[in-house]
C-alpha cells in the first residue's frame, strides 16, 4: 500500500471533459469524524471538512441529494460506512462517477490476509466506533479496496484526509490525524517512514487517489480555517478558486491545494495518483 508519489499527467488539471454527461450520474459517500466514541481519538475540524465538501457538491450541478451520503460523528460507524459503499454497488451504472471522501483518524496494524504489504502493515480508516488502542474495528485498506472494486464503474475518486504516520503529536503543532504508535513485540516503535499508504491497493485503472499528506506525515488541522489545512484549500479550489469558468476538476482542485497546504504546514505534502487519464469533473457551479 505504498503511499504515493505524484503521478499527474502534464496539463491534465487544465482539462474539463467535453463528454455528454446527461445520462451519467454522480455518487458520493462523504465521511467526517471529529467526535469519536473513544474521546481520546477526537479531532477538531474533521466533521466540518465533510460538511463543507458535501456543501460544495450539493450546491453545484450534477449532484443529486439522493446520490450523496453524508456520515458524520456518531453516524459514521464501521457498519454505516461499509453499508453506504456496499449500497452503491447496487445503484451505480458503468459510466457513473463515484467519490469517497474521508476526513478523520487513520491507523495501521499487522498485515492481515491477503498478505500483500511489503512492510508487513495494513493501513486503516478509523470509524466513529474505532478503538483507541486497537485496529479491530477499523476499516482496512483491503476492505476499502474490496468495497470499491465491487462498483460497476472505474470512474472513482478517493480523497483521504487522514494520517497513517503513527507518530505522536508535537507540542505546539496543529492537531495531527494519526491514531497510535504500533509497537511490535520487540518493544521498538516502527519508523513511520517505513509505513505504506493506501495507494497501491486503490491504484486501479480509472481511479484518482488523493491524500492530504505524504507517507509518514499526519495531516494538520487549523483553528484559523476551522478545517484541516488540505481540505480547506481543496474545497476552496472547488468553490471556484482553482477553476476556469464554472467548472473545476479534482485535479485542478488538487493542483490549487497542494502548494498552499505545504506553504501553511511545511511538513505536509499532499499526493495524487492519477490513473484516469482525463480530468475528473467534480464541481460545476450553477
Amino acid at each position: 500500500m505504498a503511499l504515493f508519489a505524484i503521478f499527474l499527467p502534464a496539463g491534465c488539471g487544465d482539462i474539463f471533459t467535453s463528454e455528454d454527461e446527461g445520462a451519467k450520474k454522480n455518487w458520493a459517500v462523504i465521511v467526517g469524524i471529529s467526535n469519536y466514541q473513544s474521546s481520546s481519538l477526537n479531532l477538531k475540524w474533521a466533521e466540518e471538512d465533510a460538511l463543507d465538501f458535501y456543501d460544495v457538491l450539493h450546491s453545484g450541478r450534477g449532484w443529486e441529494s439522493d446520490n450523496l451520503t453524508l456520515l458524520t460523528n456518531g453516524s459514521a460507524t464501521r457498519g454505516a460506512i461499509k453499508s453506504a459503499l456496499e449500497g452503491l454497488a447496487k445503484r451505480v451504472g458503468a459510466d457513473d462517477k463515484v467519490v469517497f471522501y474521508f476526513s478523520g483518524r487513520g491507523s495501521y496494524g499487522p498485515d492481515q490476509p491477503p498478505f500483500d504489504e511489503a512492510d508487513g502493515l495494513d493501513e486503516y480508516l478509523v470509524p466513529y466506533d474505532g478503538l483507541s488502542n486497537s485496529s479491530a474495528r477499523d476499516l482496512s485498506d483491503d476492505t476499502i479496496e474490496s468495497l470499491l472494486a465491487a462498483l460497476p464503474t472505474n470512474n472513482v475518486l478517493v480523497v483521504l484526509d487522514a494520517g497513517f504516520s503513527g507518530g505522536s503529536s508535537r507540542s505546539g503543532a496543529p492537531a495531527e490525524k494519526e491514531k497510535f504508535v504500533l509497537r511490535p513485540r520487540i518493544g521498538k516503535a516502527i519508523d513511520s517512514r517505513s509505513v505504506d499508504g493506501m495507494s497501491h491497493d486503490l491504484a486501479r485503472p480509472g481511479y484518482v487517489f488523493i491524500s492530504a499528506a505524504q507517507n509518514g506525515v499526519a495531516p494538520a488541522e487549523s483553528n484559523q480555517f476551522r478545517n484541516s489545512v488540505f481540505s480547506y484549500y481543496f474545497i476552496e479550489g472547488l468553490r471556484g478558486a482553482a477553476g476556469r469558468g464554472k467548472k473545476t476538476s479534482a485535479q485542478q482542485a488538487f493542483e490549487y491545494a497542494a502548494p498552499r497546504t505545504s506553504g501553511y504546514a511545511a511538513q505536509q505534502s499532499p499526493q495524487i495518483l492519477d490513473n484516469m487519464g482525463k480530468s475528473f469533473p467534480l464541481a460545476a457551479r450553477r
